[in-house]
């Protein structure tokens, strides 16, 4: 948790689960659905050129956006430094929840 490392790891080692994620906003999955049959419905009742979904004038915006998730499931140099996370936690986490406990 911090831009300047004080060690370098080992090789093999940390070893991390990634979790890529296609989602054009942070509305959940659902809505992303009816967002998108709902672009297709426009675009077949108004009869849309396709050309006008492409492009800097976008009339309908069906874009999707990749996001990737690194989470350190393991790693051989790890130390324990019990409570980092409450001193490193961001200020919003702590005011949202000031009794969150990460488990």
């Amino acid at each position: 948790m911090t831009d300047s490392p004080t060690f370098e790891p080992r090789d093999g080692s940390p070893t991390i689960h990634v979790n890529i994620r296609t989602i054009r906003s942070d509305n959940d999955r659902n809505d992303e659905i009816k967002r998108m049959w709902s672009v297709q419905q426009k675009v077949e009742e108004e009869g849309v050129d396709v050309g006008a979904l492409l492009g800097d004038n976008q009339v309908y915006d069906a874009t999707p956006v990749t996001t990737y998730e690194y989470d350190v499931v393991k790693c051989a140099d790890f130390v324990q430094d019990r409570g980092c996370w409450i001193r490193n936690m961001p200020e919003e986490i702590k005011l949202a929840n000031p009794d969150f406990v990460p488990s």
